[in-house]
């Protein structure tokens, strides 16, 4: 993996960086982006692992068990790889104070993990796969639940409605063409 040697140096450089931002910085927001931006990538570097098997969970929920255990597995390594290399980049650029590379800006931000520990909130993050509409929906509270239902209802019964009443003027166009052709 990586040596201790290798990590130390990342972090007295990420560190150097920083430093060397806070002694020059005009503003306390330059300062707060600089810091904002660190700990994105110390968060990126340290939670990559869990990106495997948080695709695979995802992707298990979205396709089923075999494209879970194979393709979420693939997809959660690349990802995972992704994740740390912007880790590195962020924590090494970091005195010039970036806007988020990836998304989510923090790791384990959405998904199964937020689930687990923030059942309150977690139909406030906005939908990125057809598992996270389902997630949301189960999510809401009772009354949300109940008045999607009744919008719901209430397009089916529109809808029906408006098909009758076509079904119901075809008719009455057709019977008049009848009664025309008869006429005649």
């Amino acid at each position: 993996m990586v040596s201790k040697l290798a990590v130390r140096m990342l972090v007295g450089v990420g560190l150097c960086a920083l430093l060397s931002q806070v002694a020059r910085a005009d503003t306390m927001a330059a300062i707060d982006r600089s810091l904002r931006q660190f700990g994105r990538g110390v968060g990126n570097l340290v939670s990559s692992p869990f990106e495997i098997p948080g695709n695979i969970y995802d992707v298990k929920e979205e396709e089923g068990d075999l494209a879970g255990a194979t393709y979420g597995t693939v997809r959660g390594l690349w990802r995972g790889v992704t994740r740390a290399g912007v880790g590195v980049f962020e924590v090494v650029t970091c005195p010039l104070g970036l806007k988020p590379i990836i998304e989510p800006e923090f790791p384990l931000q959405g998904g199964p993990v937020t689930d687990i520990f923030e059942p309150a909130t977690r139909y406030s993050v906005a939908p990125v796969s057809t598992w996270e509409v389902r997630r949301i929906e189960s999510a809401k509270p009772l009354e949300e639940k109940e008045r999607d239902e009744a919008r719901r209802a209430a397009k089916k019964a529109e809808k029906e409605r408006a098909a009758s009443e076509a079904a119901k003027a075809a008719a009455a166009a057709k019977a008049a063409e009848e009664a025309a052709a008869y006429i005649e």
